[in-house]
């Protein structure tokens, strides 16, 4: 059964019981430390992580996802656990106080040096652009922007007002888009334009693109002083992160973790607690 189908089932079953008013195992998904996890929290969380298209994820995808919820789970266990958070907080507020109250040494005018000259790349900004981006689910919903961008020419204007129909994305513009943030089919097309212009309809898999170019960025290579806040800044995120990963660490041996996998839309085992590397956590 697809992971699509087999998700909406699980779903649909989950919100009949709390419609019967019960909270029994059918809307429990996993146990930490005996505390339960609902279904109900898992279904929100992807719907946050992969929008409207959920249903279309593949059981990996799925995997992967859930791996990532019970982790946040965890910190946020260990943070109420450890007045981290308040006790009542739940999982998005937990981690949100986490990272909040979280201490993390300041990063010295030196390190932020030493760093750059070990990684001098770092000082390089590729040409960038900054791009409008309008998505729309059908050819005709794009033709007719396409139109009514031509009489106008106020892309904005013209987003904004299409964002008003079913299905229609208008995000606005993004800063520092560059050629590795693209789409491969994308990104010629769009370093090939000129500040000012508007693509013609660009076709992916999941709907039909206009885009607007409103400024060209072109490639330069940064003084460390130039380069030095953007870098503190990350590298401040980076020891953060690495405080997280430890306390996660900790809170994998403090709670055992009990997975309901008959409760889950997709087949899973004990050993895919493990996970699979990277996860953005808290953020």
């Amino acid at each position: 059964m697809r992971a699509g189908l087999r998700y909406a089932l699980a779903l649909a079953a989950s919100i009949a019981s709390a419609a019967c008013g019960t909270r029994g195992e059918g809307a429990t998904v996993a146990r930490i430390d005996g505390e339960p996890v609902l279904f109900a929290d898992f279904d929100a969380y992807v719907q946050t992580h992969s929008g409207d298209d959920w249903m279309a994820l593949q059981e990996d995808a799925l995997r992967a996802l859930f791996r990532q919820f019970l982790d946040e789970c965890l910190l946020a266990r260990l943070a109420r656990d450890e007045d981290l958070a308040d006790p009542g907080a739940d999982r998005v507020a937990a981690l949100a106080e986490l990272r909040r109250r979280l201490r993390v040494e300041p990063v010295t005018d030196e390190e932020v040096r030493l760093h750059l000259e070990s990684h001098p790349e770092e000082l390089r900004r590729p040409e960038r652009l900054l791009l409008g981006q309008l998505l729309l689910p059908s050819r005709e919903l794009a033709e007719e922007a396409a139109r009514a961008l031509e009489a106008s020419g106020d892309f904005a204007a013209v987003g904004e007002r299409m964002a008003e129909r079913p299905g229609v994305v208008f995000g606005g513009y993004t800063e520092g888009v560059t050629r590795e943030d693209l789409p491969p089919e994308f990104r010629d097309v769009l370093f090939a334009m000129a500040p000012g212009e508007v693509s013609g309809i660009l076709e992916a898999g999941y709907g039909f693109h206009l885009f607007h170019v409103r400024e060209r960025r072109p490639e330069e290579v940064l003084s460390v002083d130039e380069a030095a806040a953007s870098t503190a800044l990350r590298l401040m995120r980076l020891h953060a992160d690495r405080k997280i990963e430890d306390m996660l660490a900790q809170a994998r041996k403090r709670y055992p973790v009990e997975v309901l996998d008959w409760n889950l839309p997709f087949p899973w085992d004990v050993g895919d607690l493990a996970g699979d590397g990277d996860r953005e956590l808290a953020e």
